[in-house]
């Protein structure tokens, strides 16, 4: 009797052994799927991002982009509320020189933008204002095309 409670013992003690060993090893298991997880984690945001000193850099650039493409438009809206400036010969030829070189302005602009997006590809602001710009390069091609088909309607029917 005394040999079966003996057996009876060891079988229960083996038996907890062998569970505590299953959960032993599956608690092994789930810290190193954490372990591997979090590692897979801290290597997505080292690739993931650009550094805060590129981030900076290419902001700034970006804003260098938007002044360069907005600058000249803005200075001619506002020169042309001031009618005494206009009676000044030096006056007219900076508006003159200005208006030339507003579609220099844009090419510069894009230029730079490109320039940031090869350099830094990871930088969203430049990615938005690529889009916009380009979305407002379609919108005035748009227009031009409306316009151009607009005068020729005009043309055709003043024709007779």
């Amino acid at each position: 009797m005394k040999n079966e409670v003996d057996n009876k013992d060891v079988n229960e003690l083996q038996a907890n052994n062998i569970e505590k060993n299953s959960s032993d090893f599956q608690i092994n298991q789930v810290n190193q799927a954490n372990e591997n997880v979090q590692t897979t984690q801290v290597n997505l945001q080292k690739n993931k991002g650009i550094s805060e000193e590129d981030n900076k850099k290419a902001n700034k650039l970006c804003i260098l982009a938007i002044i360069i493409q907005f600058l000249p438009y803005s200075i001619v809206q506002a020169l042309t509320y001031l009618p005494f400036l206009t009676k000044i010969k030096a006056f007219q030829f900076i508006v003159d020189l200005i208006v030339k070189n507003l579609s220099y302005s844009c090419y510069i602009s894009i230029g730079i933008l490109i320039y940031v997006r090869i350099k830094y590809p990871k930088n969203v602001l430049n990615l938005v204002l690529l889009i916009l710009l380009i979305s407002l390069i379609i919108i005035y091609i748009i227009l031009m095309v409306i316009v151009a088909a607009a005068c020729f309607k005009l043309i055709k029917d003043c024709q007779g």
